[in-house]
C-alpha cells in the first residue's frame, strides 16, 4: 500500500522539479503512469508468478478461486486502475503547490 502512494508522489515531485514550469496535468499524468507501473507489477509478478505460479507448485496455498484463477486478480487490477486516479491527482496537486 505504501508503494501505491509513495511512487506516484515521487513521480509527480520529480516531474515538477525537473521542469520548473510543469503544469498540473503533466504532474498528474506522471503520477498515474507510475501508479500504473506498480499496479501492473503487482498483477504480473506478485499475483501471476508468485501466487498463481509458485503457490500451486509449492502446494502452500489453498485451492480456492483466488489462488487458482486469474479472474480475481484481473478484477483487482481493474479496480486499481480506477482507484489510482485519486492518489495520483492528490500527489500532483501537492507537487505543483509545494515545488
Amino acid at each position: 500500500a505504501v508503494l501505491l502512494l509513495a511512487v506516484p508522489a515521487a513521480a509527480a515531485t520529480g516531474y515538477v522539479r525537473a521542469d520548473g514550469d510543469a503544469g498540473f496535468a503533466g504532474a498528474a499524468a506522471a503520477a498515474y503512469l507510475a501508479f500504473l507501473v506498480v499496479n501492473l507489477y503487482d498483477l504480473v509478478v506478485v499475483d501471476g508468478l508468485l501466487v498463481l505460479g509458485l503457490g500451486r507448485r509449492l502446494g502452500a496455498l489453498p485451492a480456492t478461486p483466488y489462488f487458482t484463477t486469474w479472474r480475481p486478480h484481473l478484477v483487482g487490477f481493474a479496480r486499481g486502475l480506477a482507484l489510482g486516479v485519486v492518489p495520483s491527482l492528490a500527489a500532483a496537486a501537492v507537487a505543483v503547490v509545494a515545488f
